[in-house]
């Protein structure tokens, strides 16, 4: 398994968390502020809650919060199935239900884009229930240590995340509801990683801040890598774990022709499917040059372009494939390109050969070849368009799905595109404007990096820690 330590890692710290960080000095308070994702949805981004744009269905997010009990379990779930309550694993005195448990299978399915069913839920059992002792375990730790996530704030997150899928908080509720998904088990996701964040800034010993000895040694590194090909690298590791090679060999195979075809993302895949000790960060590397490549992927990365995924590759203890993200040349200026982008998204039935589904075509054809300019583009949107069409503004190219960033990156201002299949529908984009952004590495980014690999490798260790500890007992 490939021990790499990652030279850029993501910790999603709110800015006005940043009060419990009181004790640290001026600078560090403000780095850890921006450790913000800036927009609400980069948190849920790896959990594939973006509407539309290809990334997941359209949903909906959650109504007035506070009616919701975070971790309850609920006798009754949103598919209106019900349930004899029983604990499965009890953490500390904390029992998670049978309930519990299928609400979180149900949730991964549906933000895996993945229909659910018994194979399904097998695969994903384990990973719920792993997921939901770790929460309760972030949970407890939170509350001894005095650190409290009131529904305001998980309503205020909610609400602005909704706003970014063009939805009001209880729209995104009666989506979830309708995919058969509890929104308990979201926001018992949002209040214990809000809680985990709370307590990590808290917590962050003295010895995590970054000195001047520390940050001029990773200047004179980068500037060392200066000219040299850097690439933002991620993995999927596959162990055998006594099965037969060539099975584990077919699932990593399955996995790429899933995501190729738009259904999986290479990071969600990570997050669910490997065993790699990145894989809670999407299988982040980080930006590695040539010469800090691990021996068993090197080959394989430099033979990657941008946006490249690998094929297997096999190894005395599994498999791993590897998805080179972006590159850069160390040291000079970066940019990127970002769009302004509106969206037309077309809800399609199951039987897309149903009279339904073909008027619904046939219209999406006449506004791809017969709609020009943003204007007129705009009132189709409006008149024509299904929940989740909307303004998609400020928007990286790289981050979208494979297939609609390269039908957009090529896209002329003003023109309609094709009509291009996302989960749940079909959806016709136009560029409004594009612009490129000039990125320039700075001190404060390399001492912004920094800290935010120490505090995940320190949040890393404590949830370790705790999971020692614990005492967790398998009810069944």
């Amino acid at each position: 398994m490939l021990e790499r330590p990652t030279r850029r890692s993501i910790v999603l710290f709110p800015a006005r968390l940043t009060k419990h960080a009181a004790g640290m000095p001026h600078y560090v308070r403000k780095l850890l502020a921006r450790l913000v994702v800036a927009p609400a949805f980069a948190l849920l981004a790896p959990l594939g809650l973006l509407a539309p744009l290809g990334l997941v269905a359209p949903l909906g997010l959650v109504a007035p919060l506070g009616l919701l009990a975070p971790g309850a379990a609920l006798a009754q779930q949103a598919s209106g199935v019900s349930y004899a309550i029983t604990p499965i694993v009890v953490v500390n005195d904390e029992a998670i239900t049978n309930v519990d448990l299928d609400a979180r299978i149900r949730f991964l399915a549906l933000t895996s884009n993945r229909p659910y069913n018994e194979a399904l839920r097998q695969e994903l059992y384990q990973d719920a229930l792993d997921g939901l002792v770790d929460e309760a375990l972030q949970l407890q730790e939170a509350k001894k240590s005095g650190v409290v996530v009131s529904d305001e704030d998980v309503n205020k997150f909610v609400t602005a995340l909704a706003k970014q899928s063009n939805q009001s908080p209880e729209q995104f509720l009666g989506g979830l509801r309708q995919a058969g998904v509890d929104p308990v088990t979201f926001l018992r996701q949002v209040r214990a990683r809000s809680a985990w964040q709370k307590l990590v800034i808290k917590r962050l010993p003295a010895s995590q801040i970054i000195d001047r000895d520390e940050l001029k040694t990773e200047i004179e590194a980068e500037k060392a890598r200066a000219g040299q090909v850097e690439r933002d690298i991620y993995q999927i590791y596959l162990p055998y774990t006594g099965q037969d090679p060539q099975q584990v060999v077919a699932q990593a195979q399955a996995l790429i022709q899933t995501m190729g075809a738009g259904q999986l993302r290479f990071t969600q895949a990570a997050k669910q499917y490997s065993k790699g000790p990145n894989a809670a960060a999407g299988g982040s590397l980080g930006w590695l040059v040539d010469a800090d490549l691990p021996t068993v992927i090197a080959p394989a990365v430099q033979a990657l372009g941008k946006g490249g995924i690998s094929q297997p590759i096999q190894t005395n203890d599994g498999v791993y494939l590897v998805a080179v993200r972006d590159q850069r040349t160390v040291g000079q200026k970066q940019g990127r390109s970002v769009f302004d982008i509106k969206q037309l998204f077309l809800r399609l039935p199951a039987d897309t050969n149903s009279l339904e589904a073909q008027q619904k075509l046939a219209l999406a054809q006449r506004v791809t070849q017969g709609v020009t300019g943003c204007a007129a583009f705009n009132e189709a949107m409006i008149s024509a368009g299904d929940q989740g069409s909307g303004d998609l503004n400020g928007i990286d190219v790289t981050t979208l799905p494979a297939q609609v960033a390269s039908v957009i990156a090529q896209l002329p201002i003003g023109r309609a595109s094709p009509v291009l299949p996302v989960p749940n529908g079909a959806s016709i984009f136009m560029v409004c404007n594009k612009r490129n952004e000039v990125q320039e590495l700075e001190e404060g980014e390399i001492r912004t990096r920094l800290i935010a690999a120490k505090a995940e490798r320190y949040a890393e260790r404590l949830l370790r820690e705790l999971r020692r500890q614990a005492f967790i007992e398998v009810k069944g």
